[in-house]
């Protein structure tokens, strides 16, 4: 095991990487409403039932991902940002994933039927919030060629 000096344990290197890994795994989590509310709003609820269950799986991945860059988070001084705000970006990302898979859990377990008169404006609403997720993880990839660049 490499021993590192007090000196160089005040100076970590970037949280940003796991942030972008973090992100992108909710990403994942967030595109997929699009197919489950696609085969929700055809009653296709075997499909649903297996779309629910990728959720799942990605929403967990994506906790697991949350917990190791926690975990891994340094407390020196000298780190791209204050530790609080990285802790704050990561349960911000974290909430989405949680939303999605507390939404599709429900709409699963309730049979949730879609009015035709309304399934075309919940699609907009679905893409909307794809949208706002890819844009999310725009700006992390873009706070990773940041501090890149503070090098």
């Amino acid at each position: 095991m490499v021993r590192r000096s007090p000196i160089s344990n005040m100076f970590a290197g970037s949280p940003v990487k796991p942030l972008q890994q973090h992100i992108g795994k909710v990403h994942e989590c967030v595109k997929k409403l699009e197919a489950f509310f696609t085969a929700v709003i055809a009653n296709d609820y075997d499909q649903v039932t297996v779309l629910e269950r990728e959720i799942h799986r990605l929403e967990v991945e994506a906790d697991d991902l949350k917990h190791d860059l926690r975990l891994q988070l340094p407390n020196s001084l000298f780190m791209p940002m204050p530790r609080e705000r990285i802790l704050d970006i990561v349960t911000h990302q974290d909430h989405l994933a949680n939303k999605v898979k507390e939404v599709t859990g429900l709409v699963n377990a309730r049979k949730i039927k879609i009015p035709d008169e309304i399934a075309e404006l919940l699609k907009q609403f679905v893409l909307v919030n794809i949208s706002a997720s890819r844009q999310a993880k725009k700006i992390v990839k873009e706070m990773l060629i940041y501090s890149l660049d503070m090098r």
